[in-house]
């Protein structure tokens, strides 16, 4: 699996990982994934409508399109 795929795949986790720890009553790791899921969709938002970083790097193929479904939900 290429190194982007399994990051994206990480990522996508932050989300679930923090409700999990928080019905177990883990207030440090609930709130480590919960920014993590926050830095995530800022960072996306970014380079996902106007890329600043465009002439060195580009999101993987089919992010921005699975970042913009996961924010209609």
């Amino acid at each position: 699996m290429a190194s982007d795929q399994c990051h994206e795949q990480e990522s996508r986790k932050e989300i679930p990982l923090a409700i999990i720890h928080a019905a177990l009553g883990d207030v440090e790791k609930t709130l480590y994934w919960s920014a993590q899921a926050r830095e995530r969709n800022r960072f996306l938002s970014i380079v996902c409508t106007n890329n600043p970083y465009a002439d060195v790097w580009q999101p993987a193929e089919g992010t921005c399109e699975r970042f913009a479904a996961e924010q209609e939900n």
